[in-house]
């Protein structure tokens, strides 16, 4: 109770050291001489770093670099004290041991010191998603789409479907193909018209039947099989001798027959 200091003049929430007066008074009055005591203010208080516990990246794809992925995983750092600390301090270790090529998970480890020394850190799980088919799209979200992830769903044709959709090259996901397997550019022109096996060869494509339903034989065919309009003399002309020639054969064997009946009368 005899002690008097300055102490609580000095700000003591920022960390260094101050000055400090002290002096002591007795019962009469009487006031010792001032003395000067330094006082050390430490920051023992680790800095505040947070991020994302977890992040995905895609087999077959670039490494990001440490910025990179402390963007990705929103790593931020806050210091009551250090006030100039941030992300750029932040130090980002085992980054280098992922293996792109590899599906699985790894950690990573952030870390961050103050002015004081006090250091925070933090893990992060990294997981590499498989992709079979190396189009940068986890099998797991084309499962989900319901493409096939072991099907290269690249587009090197340029038709804007993925080639593991289009398996006859023809623009259109196989899935709205009546034949898949069958090529639909048509080799004839037109306006790319599936060409169906079951139509008639002889309609070279005009007979176009995308549904495949329809197997009833073409107009020109059926045509061919028809006689001419114009043709009915040569037809009557064919009949005429066939009936002549039954008549004559008719007449040769009754008069036959007569003159063996008359020689046998002799």
């Amino acid at each position: 109770e005899a002690l008097n200091t300055a102490i609580q003049s000095n700000d003591l929430t920022n960390a260094g050291e101050y000055s400090v007066e002290v002096t002591a008074k007795d019962s009469s009055g009487n006031v010792s001489i001032p003395v000067t005591v330094v006082v050390n203010v430490q920051d023992t208080e680790t800095p505040v770093l947070e991020a994302d516990l977890s992040h995905s990246l895609v087999q077959y794809t670039a490494l990001p670099t440490a910025d990179e992925i402390k963007e990705s995983i929103h790593a931020t750092v806050t210091d009551k004290v250090d006030k100039e600390l941030s992300v750029a301090d932040i130090q980002v270790t085992d980054l280098d041991s992922i293996d792109m090529e590899v599906a699985g998970t790894s950690t990573i480890k952030l870390s961050v010191v103050d002015g004081s020394g006090n250091e925070s850190e933090r893990t992060v799980e990294i997981e590499v998603q498989a992709d079979t088919d190396k189009d940068g799209i986890p099998d797991s979200d084309e499962k989900d789409e319901g493409t096939d992830p072991l099907n290269p769903d690249n587009d090197p044709d340029g038709d804007d479907v993925p080639d593991g959709d289009d398996k006859d090259g023809n623009g259109k996901p196989d899935g709205d193909d009546k034949n898949p397997l069958n090529p639909e550019d048509n080799p004839n022109g037109g306006d790319n018209t599936p060409l169906n096996p079951e139509n008639n060869p002889n309609t070279q494509g005009d007979q176009a039947n995308t549904s495949g339903a329809n197997k009833e034989p073409s107009t020109k065919t059926t045509q061919t099989e028809l006689p001419a309009t114009g043709d009915d003399t040569s037809a009557t002309t064919t009949l005429f001798g066939g009936i002549m020639a039954l008549l004559g054969t008719i007449w040769i064997k009754r008069r036959s027959k007569k003159e063996k009946t008359v020689t046998t009368k002799k």
